[in-house]
């Protein structure tokens, strides 16, 4: 029986009314599931379903593929469910998608911006992307694009082209299914194209009523460009989401990226930086920051904490800042930083207003937030352009409110990423729905580590301690690591990454309240190092000494903490900078000792 004949009967024989309550809903979408279940699907033919269930009114999509995704999706204002079952011809699933090729690629620019088009060419040349396959558009030069304006001014042309150029295989099948034939797998908006569209209706959206919205991410609305007429309202299931590598490079969806930032030369940077550094491989340190968030935001933390982990098996030197309030203003930073992931914050702020900061190149950041990449304006404060702006060479965001459970999951997002794969096919995978929020900043070819993490080359002397620490991540457990480390800390006594991993790795480890003194010595060995180095370093000193600070608060050792950031005051006063930072904590330190002391006598 096949799966569409299946579904039908199990409509028919269930007799189901589409205005179900919600708890009906469950039940059916349960009773879908199990009737579907254990279905014997034979290699002569793949077959992609989509229901969408929307005001009662069911569509039905089919179409042949190399790949099955059953996805069911059920739009209520608030909830939403999805099934997906995925199963490939081959038995041994692909670990790794393959890489996206420069004619499989569409540039789109705004034709009524010189500078939207020198930057698509740039863009072209540098990834080998064919110039017929660059197309300049008429359209608004703000940022904001109504939907009478996408459909005519954008979507018509821009599906013109694909049928024109034969880019559609198949260009009937576009207007009926997500999953036709189709050459290009990825559509590349430069800056100038409109970032977000408006909502139809001049309404205040209140509570569950955000998701009935039509305001959107364009990105997010353009992957749905094969799908023809969709409904606006809402979010559709995305079917990359958490899908196997060959779902990617069988092109079941074209995926949308975007080069943009607020000033026209981070692009250019964007650009350079990210085929520069796939070249060698992104070496440096993780900074994680995390927002001890309880109940239904528990899971921001979740995929944060992962992530941290992930790094401390690469090998990667990790730190997380474990406390409700951000990394406080001017916070040092390794100047080594390649990955920062954290939350949850309205604007820029902390370790970022450090006019000297700047990530290290190629680097990857992002902060989750509602608003993350809703403005590119100079004046923004927003997250995402303002990462860019500090150096990073990609990062995630968001146009509008998403919840936290349909923007990017961050650990996936890793996860994919140190697998090899593209940033736009990470961010995808990441991503539940589409004609939604989310965007993603950056070359959209990016692949940081394009070769195992493990295994790539440094191009600078600078990098290869970190590489060092790789290659012992990759054959030893944590604690067999710690040993490696010891030893490689008495063969090359002068350098602090070695002492300072030592100390971080010694630290994870601990399972009581206490600072562990093998991580203390570590740490001031690093310290001294890096005072008696040629040129001294203060903020990477301070660096060191806020290990110790974050962990005594960790551990409730609020007082000694204070205590030992007084000492710091006195000791950082001929630097200006790391003074901030020090009185900065200082401050969060205070208010929290007198929060408690109020709570106490309360």
């Amino acid at each position: 029986m096949t799966i569409l004949v299946k579904v039908l009967k199990f409509l028919q024989i269930n007799k189901v009314d589409l205005k179900l309550s919600i708890g009906n809903r469950c039940s059916f979408y349960h009773k879908l599931w199990r009737s579907l279940s254990g279905m014997s699907i034979h290699a002569s033919g793949h077959f992609l379903l989509m229901a969408k269930l929307t005001n009662g009114l069911i569509i039905t999509r089919l179409a042949t593929a190399p790949l099955l995704t059953i996805s069911t999706v059920l739009y209520t204002g608030f909830f939403i469910s999805s099934i997906q079952a995925q199963v490939s011809f081959n038995p041994q699933p692909q670990l790794r998608s393959t890489p996206i090729q420069g004619n499989e690629v569409v540039i789109v620019y705004n034709s009524s911006l010189p500078q939207s088009q020198k930057l698509a060419y740039y863009y072209a040349e540098a990834r080998n992307i064919p110039t017929k396959q660059i197309v300049g558009l008429d359209l608004p030069q703000e940022q904001d694009m109504t939907h009478e304006d996408y459909q005519t001014k954008l979507v018509k042309p821009l599906s013109q082209t694909f049928t024109a150029n034969n880019w559609w295989l198949s260009p009937e099948l576009a207007k009926n299914s997500l999953l036709n034939f189709c050459k290009i797998k990825l559509i590349v908006c430069i800056k100038g194209v409109p970032l977000r569209l408006k909502n139809i209706e001049k309404r205040e959206f209140k509570g569950t009523e955000w998701l009935e919205q039509t305001a959107a991410s364009l990105d997010s609305e353009l992957s749905l460009l094969r799908a023809g007429k969709t409904e606006l309202k809402g979010i559709l299931s995305n079917p990359l989401f958490k899908a196997l590598p060959s779902t990617f490079s069988q092109n079941g969806l074209t995926m949308v990226g975007r080069i943009d930032a607020i000033d026209w030369h981070d692009c250019y940077r964007m650009i350079d930086d990210a085929i520069t550094v796939e070249k060698t491989g992104l070496w440096g340190t993780a900074v994680i920051d995390t927002n001890q968030s309880k109940g239904n935001y528990k899971i921001g933390d979740d995929w944060l904490n992962a992530v941290y982990q992930e790094s401390l098996k690469l090998g990667i030197p990790s730190i997380i800042h474990p406390h409700k309030e951000v990394y406080s203003t001017n916070y040092p930073l390794s100047p080594d930083t390649a990955i920062y992931f954290g939350w949850y914050s309205g604007s820029i702020n902390g370790p970022f207003l450090n006019p000297d900061f700047r990530f290290k190149r190629g680097a990857i950041g992002s902060h989750l937030y509602s608003w993350s990449a809703s403005n590119f304006k100079p004046n923004s404060k927003a997250w995402t352009p303002n990462l860019i702006k500090k150096g990073a060479a990609a990062a995630l965001g968001n146009a509008h409110e998403p919840y936290l459970h349909l923007t990017h999951h961050y650990s996936l997002f890793y996860d994919r990423l140190l697998t090899g794969a593209s940033f736009i096919e990470s961010a995808y995978y990441a991503m539940p729905v589409l004609s939604w929020q989310a965007v993603a900043i950056g070359d959209p070819l990016y692949r940081p580590f394009a070769q195992n993490p493990r295994y790539q080359s440094p191009s600078s002397s600078s990098a290869i301690p970190y590489r060092h620490l790789r290659e012992i991540a990759q054959n030893y457990s944590i604690a067999e690591q710690i040993e490696e480390l010891r030893k490689l800390c008495t063969q090359h006594p002068s350098y602090p990454i070695y002492w300072e991993q030592l100390g971080l790795l010694i630290q994870s480890q601990v399972t009581d309240s206490t600072i562990d003194k093998e991580t203390q010595a570590a740490w001031q060995q690093a310290i001294r190092l890096y005072k008696s180095a040629p040129s001294p370093q203060p903020n990477q000193q301070l660096r060191l000494e806020f290990h110790t600070i974050n962990y005594l608060r960790q551990y409730g050792h609020n007082s000694k903490a204070l205590d030992r950031l007084y000492q710091l005051q006195l000791d950082y006063r001929p630097y200006p900078k790391e003074l901030v930072a020090v009185e900065s904590l200082i401050e969060i330190l205070k208010e929290h000792l007198d929060n408690i002391k109020v709570n106490s006598n309360y």
